[in-house]
């Protein structure tokens, strides 16, 4: 269980390292930090002006600062907590595009009755993916391969 101390220490400790790196990039944001008691994660939302760079090409710059983040707060620390980190709203923006993609291949895959592989994604990207289609009884999904390169396939059920 995570208290009240270390959601507000790590929040801190979050927002310390993320201000620095912006502040070193010239860039000024907003932070607004909340803790995600259904995710079970520390959700830290940036917003700005130029913040793209930060996110990055299919959001590996965002998928680093998340990781390193983490890192920062969880150092000499038994609790851990997990880092959930935005720019811009990147991720809710990325969120509706998976939930998209996932129903579109699953129609294919029950229109067709063959797989569909997606490509490689995050733990996070897969995660919503598996949770967008865990519902429906005609399709499986499955994760593949070893990370980076770890993908998705979308298959029928097996009866």
């Amino acid at each position: 269980m995570i208290t009240q101390d270390v959601i507000n220490e790590s929040t801190q400790k979050a927002e310390d390292f993320l201000r620095q790196i912006l502040t070193q990039a010239g860039r000024e944001a907003e932070f607004e930090s909340n803790w995600d008691e259904e995710a079970g994660s520390l959700k830290v939302v940036i917003t700005g002006d130029n913040l793209s760079d930060f996110i990055g090409e299919d959001g590996k710059v965002i998928d680093s600062l998340q990781y390193l983040t983490t890192l920062v707060v969880n150092k000499k620390r038994d609790d851990f907590v997990r880092i959930l980190l935005d720019i811009d709203g990147y991720r809710e923006k990325r969120k509706q595009e998976l939930i998209k993609l996932a129903i579109e291949k699953a129609e294919l895959v029950k229109a067709e009755g063959s797989p569909v592989s997606l490509p490689a994604m995050s733990p996070y990207e897969r995660r919503v993916i598996h949770m967008t289609l865990q519902d429906d009884d005609c399709i499986e999904t499955e994760s593949q391969g070893k990370d980076p390169y770890r993908y998705l396939v979308i298959k029928p059920a097996e009866e």
